[in-house]
């Protein structure tokens, strides 16, 4: 075998055997051996399959052709990536096969050394099944009760109008601004009076302050200080010098230098991602009304006390609503995309 032949082999195992790895748990409860039966070992060939056998263990039936193209079919399926480079692999099902292989192996081991029969073993293997359970119970009370919803064009641009902020935002907008934090007031207004929105910075450098370049404030801007976020939100013109006294009690000195408008995202751009979020949303409330009209049916208790106890906040803090947290997720990212640019 030639040395660009040997290295092309290697490469294409490298890459499916990548794959494998990082999908490894969706097979785990995909393939046949994580069924529902109290057998915790190789699942056995269906009786009635005459297939080729494609491997053995110690001299009985492990994988047959049937049981391999069944396997491969939902390995493909479940990984996305795949699909687009498995025209690229020629080695791809062999790898596939090795790896189902070894998976087979190392179930004959762990029956053969009893690893399969210990309690540790066997509450896992329980806790496996209850979870693929609960899945296969959800699939099928979603397609038999919940059904599909549709998603008219009327909804989505009310959605898109409704909806603007923080989800469709490109650039949040908000006041550019700097600012001086000082201790006192009487330091902060001997600033003050130096300082106009043209002499901002270089008075502050002739006196070795240090200045804060602040992201665009806006209405969720969680970093800023209260009160000076609400005193620059009210600035009506820029760019403008005021004092401010913030909630901790300090003082700063800010420059407001310029307003910048929110930027959204087109209604075409997001036309089909809007659809699939309101389809969610409507599957999500169908849902919860059926849900709700089968903890009546079957006469479910909750323990709610529970939660409403360990879920207290500290004393002096706030929850955060829903809303904001989507805000600040929103912010961050759309500053990491900005600071990614500007590097």
């Amino acid at each position: 075998m030639s040395k660009q032949s040997f290295q092309t082999k290697s490469f294409y195992g490298f890459a499916v055997a990548a794959l494998m790895v990082l999908s490894g748990c969706d097979m785990c409860c995909k393939k046949k051996s994580c069924s529902t039966s109290t057998s915790s070992g190789s699942s056995a060939p269906d009786a009635n399959d005459s297939s080729s056998v494609l491997l053995k263990i110690g001299g009985k039936t492990a994988i047959t052709e049937n049981q391999f193209s069944e396997y491969y079919d939902q390995f493909i399926l479940s990984n996305p990536r795949l699909q687009g480079m498995i025209q690229f692999l020629p080695n791809a099902k062999q790898e596939i096969f090795k790896g189902m292989a070894s998976e087979e192996i190392v179930m004959h081991w762990a029956e053969q050394t009893n690893v399969a029969s210990s309690a540790e073993y066997q509450k896992e293997f329980e806790q496996a099944v209850k979870m693929i359970k609960r899945r296969l119970a959800a699939k099928n009370f979603e397609e038999t009760v919940v059904g599909k919803v549709a998603v008219t064009e009327a909804e989505m641009k009310d959605y898109y109008e409704k909806h603007k902020n923080p989800e469709l935002v490109v650039t949040p907008g908000g006041i550019k601004a700097l600012g001086i934090e000082f201790d006192s007031k009487a330091q902060a207004q001997a600033f003050l009076i130096k300082v106009t929105p043209a002499n901002f910075k270089s008075v502050a450098d002739s006196e070795k302050q240090k200045v804060r370049e602040f992201a665009p404030i806006n209405e969720h801007s969680f970093d800023v200080d209260k009160n000076v976020k609400d005193k620059i939100s009210a600035a009506k013109t820029f760019p403008s010098v005021m004092l401010v006294e913030a909630s901790d009690k300090k003082y700063w000195v800010v420059d407001a230098v310029s307003k910048e408008e929110t930027k959204y995202r087109s209604f075409d751009e997001v036309h089909e991602g809007l659809k699939a979020v309101i389809e969610r949303e409507k599957m999500a409330k169908i849902w919860t009304d059926k849900i709700d009209e089968l903890k009546k049916k079957y006469d479910v208790s909750e323990d709610t006390a529970y939660f409403e106890k360990a879920a207290q906040m500290p004393a002096g803090q706030a929850p955060i609503s829903q809303e904001d947290l989507a805000a600040f997720v929103e912010q961050q990212q759309a500053q990491q995309a900005e600071s990614q640019k500007t590097a």
